[in-house]
């Protein structure tokens, strides 16, 4: 979530990462709610939501709904009316890193789209596996130097990060800031349990009310 307000932060997304934005916001709630659930269960981005499962809904809620602005089918989601946020949402230090790391991915996505055109070659994942290197979706920053400089000794002009359009200020090689590490794992037991929310909650009638976060 590069941002606070969970509409401003769909609306910045590419159209591949928006899409699957939605797609790992099924899968957490789906992680969240299934007790015998396996894989993702202690990773930070599922157990940042761990307790405010409806505000996860509402998050993918503004997904779906970006989703169907630019044309794409979005899956079929509910609006929550009652929630509890999650106390991160606002700290900046975690909106910035994320906003870092899409401006990397977006470096990482025009080196590999130049270097794909012009190499005329059908999967880039493909031909990076040829020449050792790891693939797009786990590149370090050397790797990407490294093709960044293939592209200039080919002469090739390479394509625009989509994200440097923003004119943000984050530097790229900054790394995610999390609010729930993997060895905090037994620190979430004191969360607020989605069956326990029913508790707490903050009721929500129009879009208007939701300015914080939409």
């Amino acid at each position: 979530m590069p941002f606070p307000s969970f509409t401003k932060s769909a609306k910045v997304l590419d159209d591949s990462r928006l899409r699957k934005q939605h797609v790992e916001a099924e899968q957490i709630l789906k992680c969240l709610r299934n007790p015998n659930a396996k894989g993702w269960k202690t990773h930070p981005a599922v157990l940042q939501w761990k307790g405010y499962e409806y505000a996860l809904e509402l998050y993918n809620y503004a997904i779906s709904e970006e989703c169907k602005s630019r044309g794409f089918k979005g899956r079929a989601t509910t609006y929550p009316a009652m929630l509890v946020m999650p106390s991160w949402i606002g700290k900046e230090e975690i909106h910035s890193s994320h906003r870092s790391r899409l401006l990397f991915k977006g470096r990482v996505d025009a080196v590999c789209s130049t270097l794909k055109k012009n190499l005329k070659v059908r999967s880039i994942n493909d031909w990076l596996r040829m020449c050792n290197y790891p693939e797009k979706n786990v590149m370090k920053l050397k790797d990407v130097l490294r093709l960044e400089k293939i592209s200039t000794e080919r002469k090739l002009t390479i394509e625009p990060n989509f994200y440097a359009q923003y004119n943000w200020s984050d530097i790229d090689t900054n790394p995610y800031v999390w609010p729930v590490k993997k060895e905090t794992v037994s620190l979430i037991t004191n969360r607020l349990s989605h069956s326990e929310q029913t508790n707490k909650l903050l009721y929500f009638r129009h879009f208007s009310n939701h300015r914080c976060w939409f």
